[in-house]
C-alpha cells in the first residue's frame, strides 16, 4: 500500500484523475492502467471464486457491503452523462479488480456511485481501495485484511472481524469501527476514529492537523505512548500510570500509538 503524503501532485499521479480541484490542481483525464479489463454492461458477477477485491475510484462513492447474493456482485450508481461511461473489471486468478472508467476517460465533474455486494458468511482475504474524492465505506461481518487510501473523501468502516486494516487519508477524516489484530491509520487534515468493544493487538494512529479519537472497551488494558505538540491527551474513565509519554492501564497488553500536531488525543469508554 502507498503511503499517502501532503505532495498532492504525486498523489493525483497515483490516483489518476480527479473531479475537482485539489490542492489547487485540476486532473481532467483518468489514468489508471486498465490493460485486459473488459466494460461492464450492467451488474457484473464473477463466475469464479474471489478472495481479494481491488477498487479504484475516483468520485462519488464506494461500498462494499454484505447482501443475499448468490456471488460477489459490482453495481454502479449514476445519472445524466456520468451513467454513460461505464466502470471496468477484471478478473486475475482470484483477484477482482474494479476501475472508475477506461483509461484516458474524461471525468471532470464526474460522480458514480459503486456498491460491491459480498455474500453473506463470504470472509475475502483482503478489501484494497484507492479513492481520489469518493466517500468509501465498508461494512462486512469478517475480512482478513482492508487497505485503503483516500485524498479527499472520508472513510467509514464497520468490520465484526478484522485481521489487519491500513488506512490513510489525506484532507479527510476516517473511522473504523472493528474488532481487529493490527490497525495502521494515518491523515493529514482529518479526525481519526477507532471504536472496538473488544481486546485489540496493535494500533496505530497519526494526524497531522485532526483529532485522535479512540473508544475501548471499559476494562481494556493497554500501552498507550501519545504525543501532541498543540493538542492535550486525556484517557478519560481509564486509571492510568503514567510514566512520560506512556499511559499504562491494567497489565498493559495492547499496544496503542497515537500522534497528532494540532489536535487532541482521546480515550473514550464503549
Amino acid at each position: 500500500m502507498k503511503k499517502i503524503t501532503a505532495v498532492l501532485l504525486t498523489i493525483v499521479v497515483i490516483f489518476g484523475a480527479a473531479a475537482c480541484t485539489i490542492g489547487g490542481i485540476v486532473v481532467d483525464v483518468y489514468e489508471y492502467r486498465t490493460d485486459n479489463f473488459l466494460e461492464s454492461v450492467g451488474d457484473y458477477s464473477p463466475t469464479g471464486e474471489v478472495r481479494e477485491l481491488k477498487i479504484d475510484w475516483v468520485a462519488g462513492t464506494v461500498r462494499v457491503v454484505e447482501g443475499s447474493v448468490a456471488r460477489i456482485t459490482v453495481r454502479q450508481v449514476a445519472v445524466g452523462e456520468a451513467a454513460t461511461v461505464n466502470f471496468y473489471y477484471r478478473m486475475n486468478g482470484k483477484m477482482l479488480s474494479v476501475a472508475f472508467a477506461k483509461n484516458g476517460t474524461k471525468v471532470r465533474n464526474m460522480t458514480k456511485d459503486l456498491v460491491v455486494t459480498v455474500p453473506k458468511g463470504t470472509v475475502l482475504d483482503k478489501v484494497d481501495v484507492s479513492a481520489t474524492s469518493a466517500t468509501v465505506k465498508v461494512e462486512l461481518d469478517a475480512l482478513d485484511t482492508l487497505a485503503v487510501e483516500a485524498v479527499a473523501g472520508g472513510v467509514d468502516c464497520k468490520i465484526n472481524s478484522l485481521g489487519r486494516a491500513e488506512i490513510c487519508t489525506t484532507s479527510a477524516g476516517a473511522t473504523l469501527f472493528a474488532q481487529a489484530q493490527k490497525v495502521k491509520m494515518e491523515t493529514v487534515s482529518g479526525t481519526l476514529n477507532f471504536a472496538t468493544k473488544h481486546s485489540l493487538g496493535e494500533l496505530s494512529l497519526q494526524s497531522t492537523s485532526g483529532a485522535v479519537n479512540i473508544t475501548l472497551p471499559t476494562d481494556a488494558s493497554f500501552t498507550l505512548v501519545a504525543d501532541t505538540i498543540s493538542g492535550k491527551i486525556s484517557t478519560g474513565p481509564f486509571a492510568c500510570t503514567v510514566s512520560g509519554k506512556r499511559y499504562i492501564a491494567g497489565t498493559g497488553e495492547a499496544t496503542i500509538n497515537a500522534t497528532t500536531v494540532s489536535g487532541n488525543v482521546t480515550l473514550k469508554a464503549a
